[in-house]
């Protein structure tokens, strides 16, 4: 099987060292020195020889895909740095153990992926902090502890088996998702070996027709507790013998049984919803968790403002809820609008309501009118070419130059000729676009 595991083993000796590994085959390097990684395996390799307090860090970019089992023997510290992006861990196929770490081990902010046929992770007395760990084979679980181990920020994600699996003496866990295809968390043991499992601010989801917290009891001689505090969890199994490794009732111990709620769990995000029950609903723990999975702080205020938020109550679960930021920019006064001009009156008409001509005297006589705000009038009277003009071609069209007038309006001493009589009303809206016209002909 294909897991990442912790065991106990004697550490070698010899002086501590840091050790870079790179995935992909690493840069080809022998020293695993930055930049100059080598590959998992080596680095592996060299840290057990230098013993004790060492480092394998393990450099973002191609994922790491052992072939082998790898043995971390001694108290060596294994995963990604801060502020850098989580390297990924696959396990083979058909290999029994990816990474075996042993005696005190830690490991962080590392994604464990499992191969076909086994589980993601495990831990036998070691610890792991900020670990996505997914499994996605039939019966297989995500995460496996064993003796006396701990797991904090963590995801446990086993699509079709159970997520996190125990059996040991002591375990804790706190602001863990075990969220299963089968059972969130079950908790088993030996005939006459104690077992006691500890949770705080955890989620255990168990899938259809299973449980979210289960207690394996192989007889009524094995005896335990398993402790659920400020978690989220709504079902539970005592097993075959009830009472023997009692169970806290979902709700108790200040936790919760609504469902929680995330962003995307059929597409592996457990990142809550800012309307999950999980928000500001943990409980205080003496080692309370001060990062998430993401490195986020904990106690994250769900409803930050402008003057200064204080901070919130743990969230349950892996990873804390980040707000957005409240809109603190000063408030915008309001503009006044402009003032809105009085519309201007509209032009007047006119009306020509009488044209008095004598030719034999060459007179010419108009009484007009207007409607409307009149103040005025003006008129023009076109009077016929002198006789022997000749007309322009491209001559323009003549403007007509009104002057002021009254009604009645008369022309007297008119030539023979052709005549154009125009009178515009005019007043406040200006002069009447549609003058009153009236042509004539004077014959003596």
């Amino acid at each position: 099987m294909a897991l990442l595991t912790l065991a106990l083993a004697p550490a070698a000796a010899g002086a501590a060292g840091t050790f870079y590994a790179r995935g992909g085959g690493g840069n080809g390097g022998a020293s695993c020195a930055l930049g100059d990684e080598c590959t998992l395996p080596e680095a592996v390799k060299k840290a057990n020889e230098a013993g004790d307090g060492s480092r394998v860090v393990l450099v973002p970019g191609p994922d790491f895909n052992p072939n082998k089992e790898l043995m971390v023997e001694g108290e060596i510290d294994i995963g990604g740095e801060a502020g850098a992006p989580r390297p990924k861990v696959v396990g083979q196929d058909g290999v029994e153990v990816a990474l075996r770490l042993t005696d005190g081990a830690e490991i962080h902010d590392v994604d464990v992926v499992a191969g076909s046929g086994s589980a993601a992770l495990r831990l036998l007395d070691g610890s792991g902090e900020r670990i996505t760990a997914t499994s996605t084979s039939p019966g297989e679980p995500a995460c496996e502890f064993e003796e006396v181990a701990a797991l904090s920020d963590s995801v446990c994600h086993a699509a079709n088996g159970d997520a996190l699996v125990v059996f040991g003496f002591f375990e804790l866990v706190r602001n863990v998702d075990a969220i299963g295809g089968r059972n969130g968390i079950v908790v088993g043991g030996q005939t006459g070996i104690g077992n006691e499992f500890a949770a705080w601010d955890t989620i255990a989801v168990g899938g259809p027709g299973f449980s979210d917290v289960v207690a394996e009891t192989p007889d009524k001689n094995h005896v335990g507790e398993i402790g659920m505090h400020g978690s989220d969890y709504d079902s539970v199994d005592e097993g075959a013998h009830p009472g023997a490794v009692p169970i806290t009732p979902p709700g108790a111990e200040g936790g919760v049984t609504a469902a929680p709620q995330f962003v995307d769990p059929a597409g592996g995000n457990f990142h809550q919803l800012s309307t999950s029950p999980t928000v500001d609903a943990g409980e205080v723990f003496e080692k309370e968790s001060e990062l998430d999975l993401d490195r986020n702080p904990r106690k994250l205020t769900a409803h930050p403002t402008c003057g200064g938020s204080p901070a919130g109550q743990i969230d349950i679960g892996a990873y804390e809820y980040v707000p957005p930021a409240p809109d603190c920019s000063p408030p915008v006064s309001p503009v006044s609008p402009a003032p809105i001009a009085a519309a201007a009156p509209p032009a007047p008409g006119t009306t020509l309501k009488k044209a008095k001509i004598d030719s034999d005297k060459g007179t010419a006589s108009f009484t007009f009118a207007g409607s409307g705000s009149v103040t005025g009038f003006a008129c023009e009277l076109t009077r016929p070419k002198p006789k022997g003009a000749k007309a322009s071609k491209a001559r323009k069209p003549r403007k007509p130059k009104f002057v002021p007038c009254k009604s009645p309006r008369t022309y007297m001493h008119l030539a023979p000729g052709k005549y154009t009589f125009e009178v515009e009303a005019q007043g406040p809206g200006g002069a009447d676009p549609t003058p009153a016209k009236h042509k004539f002909r004077i014959q003596r």
